[in-house]
């Protein structure tokens, strides 16, 4: 079977790779979007794609987790001010 890659090897590993959007364990933007930069037969295309989009998930996952905790110290310092306004 032939997804992007005429290389049934590569093929494989991607729609495995796509597979995993079912359980949450990937993107099928991001799968494509790697598998368009990887030269065709190349394996260490292959490995260099995955790993630079493997940083750049692991940086915005980092990013979000600030975000989220930007998100938790203010909803905190709300609540913390509401609590102290009760005893006026």
């Amino acid at each position: 079977m032939k997804l992007i890659f005429d290389d049934s090897t590569f093929s494989l590993q991607l729609l495995r790779a796509i597979s995993e959007t079912y359980y949450k364990g990937a993107d099928i933007g991001e799968c494509l979007s790697t598998a368009y930069k990887i030269k065709e037969s190349d394996f260490e295309s292959w490995y260099n794609e995955w790993l630079k989009t493997a940083e750049f998930i692991i940086m915005h996952k980092n990013v979000l987790k600030m975000d989220i905790m930007l998100v938790r110290e203010k909803h905190f310092l709300e609540h913390r001010t509401t609590i102290q306004f009760l005893d006026f």
